[in-house]
């Protein structure tokens, strides 16, 4: 445990990462950063509260953007703006495809 300055201040950083379903489900940074999201300083349960949001509209476009509710793990968000978009980079496309096929925003939070 670490002061809220600190944790804020790692939060932050977290969130200039450009996230993807993938990075999502091989790191469980939705179930990582779940107790920070009712921390008892405000400025840390915001900050936790903005990234998971944009976190699960990533996979929820991702989702979407299969049409058969699997998400698309080369959905990339750009967590500071809130938006996603398609990146040819977002995967390896070293992981089975079956590995990669099903997720949605409960699995990983």
């Amino acid at each position: 445990d670490g002061s809220p300055a600190e944790i804020t201040k790692v939060l932050q950083e977290l969130e200039r990462v450009p996230a993807t379903v993938e990075l999502l489900r091989e790191t469980q940074l939705g179930v990582l950063t779940q107790a920070y999201k009712d921390h008892s300083d405000r400025n840390v349960s915001k900050t936790c509260k903005r990234i998971r949001r944009g976190w699960k509209e990533l996979i929820q476009t991702a989702a979407s953007s299969t049409g058969d509710g699997a998400a698309d793990p080369d959905v990339e968000a750009s967590t500071t703006a809130g938006t996603a978009k398609t990146s040819a980079e977002a995967t390896h496309g070293m992981a089975p495809p079956a590995a990669r096929a099903t997720a949605d925003a409960d699995d990983l939070f």
